[in-house]
């Protein structure tokens, strides 16, 4: 991540290792209030970045989202034209804590 005036970035590309398979990486003080997760460079566009339910178990097609478990808040990203399951989604961030994301904690278009 970098860090501007008070603002944590953390940016992630194509070539990130955090497919949903793989051990996620994991954010330890991501602050809602002010950080930011840049997906720009993963090399899809994302149509939505939203919260996903409790329950959910698949994302949409060029979708990003967010849901709580464990204590935790887990990303997942979704860079293909069909739902998946969110065990097999293309990215998936743990953020430790129950964040309170938004939309505007991405840049993802």
């Amino acid at each position: 991540p970098y860090t501007t005036l008070f603002r944590s970035v953390y940016e992630f590309g194509a070539g990130a290792a955090s497919s949903a398979g793989s051990v996620p990486d994991i954010i330890t003080n991501f602050n809602a209030m002010v950080d930011l997760i840049d997906l720009t460079w993963v090399g899809s566009r994302f149509g939505d970045a939203s919260a996903l339910a409790a329950s959910a178990t698949t994302i949409g097609a060029g979708q990003v989202g967010w849901q709580t478990g464990g204590g935790n808040t887990f990303v997942y990203a979704n860079t293909g034209r069909l739902t998946e399951s969110l065990s097999a989604a293309d990215m998936k961030l743990e953020l430790e804590g129950n964040i309170a994301l938004t939309s505007a904690n991405f840049a993802h278009s």
